[in-house]
This record gives structure tokens, sequence and C-alpha cells, in this order.
């Protein structure tokens, strides 16, 4: 009597409702959709990865390149003239703020400082690291040691920030697009699968 009423209610096994040919097309279905999303996993981790290649190759140059400058600034008419050649090497490159101090905490250079921290514009707070989010941007940074080769050297400390908001922002737009594509190619597989 009760298997009466269970079946009565429509809540028998669902296996028995359906088709072969039903249960053939979503498992197809399901086998596309979880190889084509481990191979869209995999695919957007391989583009992160590169996307943080580029990022640190792009840090290291620049602090490379501060650090060029800084070992040229041999007289005070150099020490005079550095911010102005640092805007030169830094021309083009709006998306990265450079902090340079003395060892005193002196600012010696500022390019785009509303990208840094207020502790770490002070130094009280680390620039590289895991990042940090600013006015809605996402920034990178690294650190580095220099010295002035004055008449008397003269230590400074150099800190380089990366605004990586538009490789969030392109990582973002192929997930979502990896979703879409996915459920696309599921229903279509169970679709021809039928």
């Amino acid at each position: 009597m009760s298997h009466k009423i269970v079946s009565d209610l429509g809540l028998g096994s669902a296996r028995r409702r359906l088709s072969l040919t039903t249960r053939l097309a979503l498992l197809f279905a399901l086998v596309a959709a979880v190889l084509l999303l481990a191979l869209g996993m995999l695919l957007s981790h391989a583009v992160d990865r590169h996307f943080d290649e580029l990022d640190e190759h792009d840090l290291t140059a620049k602090l490379t390149v501060i650090g060029q400058l800084v070992a040229r600034t041999d007289s005070e008419a150099a020490l005079d003239s550095l911010p102005q050649r640092l805007r030169d090497a830094l021309a083009g490159h709006d998306n990265i703020a450079v902090l340079l101090r003395d060892h005193e905490g002196v600012v010696i250079f500022g390019a785009n400082l509303s990208a840094f921290e207020p502790a770490q514009l002070t130094g009280a707070a680390p620039v590289g690291g895991q990042g940090w989010t600013r006015e809605g941007r996402r920034y990178i940074g690294r650190e580095g040691a220099f010295q002035l080769p004055l008449a008397v050297p003269l230590p400074v400390h150099a800190a380089v920030a990366l605004d990586i908001s538009h490789h969030e922002h392109f990582l973002n737009q192929v997930r979502l697009s990896l979703w879409l594509g996915v459920t696309l190619a599921a229903a279509l597989a169970a679709l021809l699968g039928w």
C-alpha cells in the first residue's frame, strides 16, 4: 500500500522515469562538461601564472632602472637631477608608482604616491608581500635598498608598486567566458548525445 502512495505522489525512482537515451545523453553531457571545465581551469591557471611572471618582471625591471640611476648619482648636481632622470625613465608607465627615500625617511622622489598605503609611505609597512587594494585598484610591490655614491655615501630605499587591476579584470572575463562556454558545450553535448 505504501509503495502505491509513493508512486502516486511521483516520488518513485527517477531512474525508472528516464529512458536509456536520456541517461546516456546526460552522462555524455556530464563527461564533456567535466573535461571542458578541467581544461578551462588548467588554462586559467596558466594565464594567471603568466601574468604573475610578467608583473614580477616589470617590478624587477623598474627596481633595476632605479638602482642604475642611483648608482650614477655621484655628485650633488647629479643628486639634484635624479628626480628628473627618474621621471624620464618612468615616462609612459602610468601603472607604476615609485617612492625613493633616504635613510632618514625623507622623500627624494615620488610618482603616483596615491597607490601606496599611508603606512607604506612612512616605511612603517612593507611594500612587498601579497599586495593591497587602494581606491578600488589592486597593487603588488617590491622594495630595494641602494646607495648614492656621494662623497659621503647615502643609503636610499626604493619602493615600486604596480597596478594589476587590468590583469584581474581580464582574468575575471576569461573565467566568465569559460563558465558560459562550458555550460553551452554541455548543453550541446547533451543534444548531440540525444
